[in-house]
């Protein structure tokens, strides 16, 4: 992997602009395709060179630190993948492919013992199905992330105990006629999650109880719906409702 960085900084703790280019490779859920009987050198699943750029701001005044990022990414070849005829059967689609959106940051600790945080992010992208060079056709499902926001507040109750709630959206997203419908192209609901976690700390021990999916929502994870209604709904399960953790935890 070969990566290479720009950056700028400035002298004001709460304006520092920077900027970033990457470069990786991917290769996609070949797994996918395997598990379903077809072999390797059918859809010849060669690395593909992903550039990445970033541009943003981030800075810290008074009780409050934020960042806000844009990024753009682009590939000569994708790797998402599509259904074919035969019911639980997949092809490899490798098209140019470009992947945008936006991601911010905040954070604000009024008073010592309480910090509120939230993550919102954004994105999108486009495909040349037809290799004309023009960008016209949406990524699907397996690839775009529905718009999330992440909201979180951390209570330090005393020196030893801390209490942290998590709120989680994540929204909707149905952006193909029912006629295309193929694995990622179907909609996806979106979904509202609560999660809980105290920490305890006595001496060397640390004690943790935490509740996922504190109100038991009701709901089908991405995962399924990308290829839930796939191959009669054998892949569309529900995620698991409320569960519950208790741990310790020794640091020698």
């Amino acid at each position: 992997m070969k990566k290479e960085y720009l950056c700028k900084t400035s002298k004001y703790s709460y304006f520092q602009p920077f900027a970033s280019f990457s470069q990786g490779y991917s290769i996609g859920d070949v797994g996918l395709i395997l598990r379903n009987g077809v072999s390797l050198s059918q859809i010849d699943p060669k690395p593909v060179v992903v550039n990445n750029f970033e541009v943003g701001i981030n800075g810290k005044l008074s009780v409050w630190d934020y960042q806000l990022t844009g990024y753009y990414s682009t590939s000569k070849k994708g790797t998402n993948f599509a259904e074919t005829s035969v019911p639980g059967k997949y092809e490899l689609l490798q098209v140019l492919q470009r992947i945008y959106g936006v991601e911010f940051v905040a954070n604000v600790k009024p008073v010592q013992w309480l910090s509120i945080g939230t993550v919102p992010g954004y994105m999108d992208g486009r495909q040349d199905l037809k290799k004309e060079g023009t960008f016209k056709d949406k990524l699907d499902n397996s690839i775009i992330s529905s718009f999330k926001i992440n909201l979180n507040v951390d209570f330090k109750l005393t020196k030893e105990w801390n209490v942290y709630v998590q709120f989680l959206h994540l929204g909707g997203r149905d952006v193909f006629p029912a006629d295309v419908y193929n694995y990622g192209k179907y909609p996806i609901s979106g979904y509202n999650l609560v999660d809980f976690q105290t920490k305890y700390k006595y001496n060397n021990f640390t004690f943790l109880f935490s509740v996922n999916n504190l109100f038991n929502t009701d709901y089908y994870p991405i995962h399924a719906e990308v290829r839930g209604a796939t191959n009669e709904g054998r892949y569309y399960i529900k995620s698991a409702g409320t569960m519950a953790n208790l741990g310790v935890q020794f640091d020698l």
